[in-house]
């Protein structure tokens, strides 16, 4: 992984698509268009205790995205649309990386459903 990348994690509406691990820019404006990207449009983020940040459409609603049952489990409120899970922030409220905790979850899931 390059130094100006961290890993976040990208969790599809869809439970049948993966769980997809992308590298995420550490700061600035690529990183704003990455997150924008992945959720849809403009981001709104949860603060998930102890986990990090859960980056989505601030529209889903309005937009009629599909709920995403995962991430309202984690988030514990109702969620729609692709998401992204980051690190928190940091002292300069720079986004950090995603725990490892995270990463392993992803891998074993991925895993589990490839061996279904």
């Amino acid at each position: 992984m390059a130094v100006d990348t961290m890993p976040a994690l990208i969790i599809p509406a869809d439970p049948a698509q993966d769980w997809r691990i992308i590298e995420l820019s550490r700061r600035g404006g690529p990183q704003l268009k990455q997150l924008q990207d992945a959720v849809g449009g403009y981001l709104e983020a949860v603060r998930l205790p102890a986990m990090g940040l859960l980056w989505l459409n601030e529209e889903g609603v309005l937009k009629g995205l599909p709920y995403n049952h995962f991430a309202s489990v984690i988030a514990v409120q109702p969620i729609v649309g692709d998401v992204v899970v980051t690190g928190t922030e940091d002292a300069d409220g720079d986004i950090t990386p995603i725990g490892d905790d995270w990463l392993e979850h992803a891998r074993m899931r991925k895993e589990r459903m490839n061996n279904a």
